[in-house]
């Protein structure tokens, strides 16, 4: 037993804690909490463990081995390939029904994270004109979700709930991650690219044909955790940011646009030397549609999206004109946009409606009226 809480100890030392004494803090208060067993532990740990670049193959199978886990040298070669989603989530499943009596590790606890809302796009349409086909339209909008929830857990994330068509998961709870917004980042990017790939494959086509997808990502601090009646119990997330991220992912409908951020998100990941040729530009400051605060928007830009370099700064220059109230200088520049920009169209949209007049009460913030 002392073996393991060594190797568990470790674990959390090399992958999640900072110091060698909150690691013997952390496990001496797990070793003290009988509803925890050492082989429990370590089977949560080793989970993390294969999805973490920081641990060696080595760490993973002398823990795996002193615990008696069973993980097969070939999942921890590759550890790292989609095609393991099944194994992450058989183990997850396993750990999660040896420790769902311990209250401490599912209840709920305020945490940083980021949240993520994906929307198909089309669906009300598909099912209006697929009414005579419903068992049909539910088998592919099934198989559409199961694209988005397999990316999510393949960045180790967690899928808090089903909205109708849409999709929320989560990252930062109930493991510790320093990099949740990398990862809600990630995970938006792989389902945009695995719906083109879908799309280019004819005989994939009829799994996702007529959806689009809508993503909204928001990161802060949130309420995660175990909640529900004794009859009916679900993991979900709630509070601020998670509103915030749904209505991200609703403005996508009304920008024409695929992924939406806050700045939150956008300053984590501008520094990440996997993310920086992302192309991300702001899109102002936006009030969304039953929210009193302003948040400053930002847009991942697609492979569909044509903005040269030069046509992006001006862009931008144009809206600092617009928040600062500049409204003549703003659309002077717009007209050297191509005019299929979402941007541009959104923002020139919104001075159509007030009569390019400045409101004497501007803050430089876009108030929605809608979801």
């Amino acid at each position: 037993m002392v073996g393991i809480i060594v190797k568990v100890r470790d674990a959390l030392q090399t992958t999640f804690l900072k110091s060698a004494e909150e690691a013997n803090q952390q496990t001496a208060a797990i070793k003290r909490r009988r509803k925890f067993t050492p082989a429990t532990l370590a089977q949560t740990f080793i989970l993390a463990l294969l999805n973490n670049p920081k641990a060696s193959h080595d760490d993973i199978a002398s823990v795996a081995a002193a615990s008696g886990v069973n993980v097969s040298p070939q999942a921890i070669e590759q550890r790292y390939s989609p095609s393991l989603t099944a194994f992450f989530r058989a183990l997850f499943e396993k750990m999660v029904k040896q420790v769902v009596a311990s209250e401490e590790v599912l209840a709920p606890k305020q945490v940083p994270m980021s949240v993520l809302f994906c929307d198909l796009r089309g669906f009300a349409e598909t099912s209006e004109a697929m009414s005579d086909e419903l068992f049909h339209l539910l088998k592919r909008v099934s198989q559409t979700l199961d694209v988005v929830t397999g990316k999510i857990l393949s960045h180790s994330g967690v899928i808090g709930d089903f909205h109708g068509d849409s999709v929320m998961g989560f990252w930062g709870w109930p493991l510790r991650q320093d990099d949740t917004a990398i990862r809600a980042v990630q995970t938006a990017l792989d389902i945009q690219s695995e719906f083109r790939k879908i799309g280019e494959q004819e005989d994939r086509r009829d799994q996702a044909g007529h959806f689009k997808i809508g993503i909204g990502i928001a990161t802060g601090i949130a309420v995660a955790g175990k909640i529900g009646t004794r009859d009916q119990v679900k993991v979900t997330a709630f509070g601020p940011v998670v509103n915030l991220a749904s209505r991200l992912e609703g403005m996508n409908r009304l920008l024409n646009s695929a992924v939406l951020m806050d700045r939150a998100t956008r300053d984590r990941i501008v520094e990440v030397p996997n993310t920086r040729n992302l192309r991300v530009r702001g899109l102002g400051r936006i009030q969304p549609f039953g929210m009193r605060a302003a948040t400053e928007v930002f847009q991942i830009l697609d492979e569909s999206e044509s903005l040269t370099a030069e046509e992006l700064a001006q862009f931008q220059d144009a809206l600092t004109f617009f928040q600062s109230g500049q409204w003549h200088q703003a659309e002077e520049l717009l007209a050297g946009i191509p005019d299929d920009d979402a941007g541009k169209q959104f923002l020139q949209q919104y001075l159509q409606r007030t009569d390019s007049r400045v409101p004497e009460d501007w803050n430089g913030a876009i108030e929605m009226t809608s979801k």
